[in-house]
């Protein structure tokens, strides 16, 4: 991923495409990471003719950066919520397999 990204041109309809290539560059990722998130339907693939695939970096954005929980006062994550008995359960269990 030496190459510099390709000048990005809005389509008609507003979406910022971009080849897996300039997308991976573009997300500092891999560009096995966005096919697998075109495969599980996270972001959106756009097929023109029968082998040029473009994505959409807006998705990008909006779908893969997720920002990370500050802390409250205390040390505290904001918005943690407490696992459920039955999820403590499965991870006693997990971690008596393991010893």
């Amino acid at each position: 991923m030496s190459h510099a990204p390709t000048q990005l041109r809005p389509s008609v309809r507003g979406k910022r495409l971009a080849s897996i290539d300039d997308a991976a560059e573009y997300g500092d990722v891999s560009t096995k990471t966005i096919r697998r998130r075109i495969a599980d339907g996270t972001i959106t693939g756009y097929r023109f003719g029968s082998r040029l695939l473009r994505v959409d970096l807006d998705e990008i954005d909006s779908r893969l950066l997720q920002p990370i929980p500050r802390c409250a006062e205390g040390g505290e994550l904001m918005g943690y919520i407490e696992p459920t008995e039955a999820e403590q359960a499965a991870r006693g269990r997990g971690a008596a397999a393991e010893g």
